[in-house]
């Protein structure tokens, strides 16, 4: 059994749940939806990345580069 304490005195069992559980947070919506409220939708995470406009304009095309070893044979 915990013990509690409240205010310098020593709390019984039951009252403990009831502080604990007073205790908790109440949250109206989830993670996920303040985070995209907070940041006007623009959020990277691995799903997003190679699909978000900002992130493809920073990285550019992709350059065709083939590699032939000394023989002729494409390396990459």
């Amino acid at each position: 059994m915990e013990v509690g304490y409240y205010d310098g005195f020593f709390a019984d069992p039951r009252k403990v749940e009831v502080y604990v559980e007073q205790g908790k947070p109440h949250f109206k919506e989830d993670y996920e939806t303040v985070l995209e409220k907070a940041y006007d939708g623009f959020i990277l995470t691995p799903d997003t990345y190679d699909k978000d406009e900002c992130v493809q304009e920073f990285l550019g095309e992709k350059l065709k580069q083939d590699l032939y070893d000394a023989k002729g044979k494409k390396i990459n």
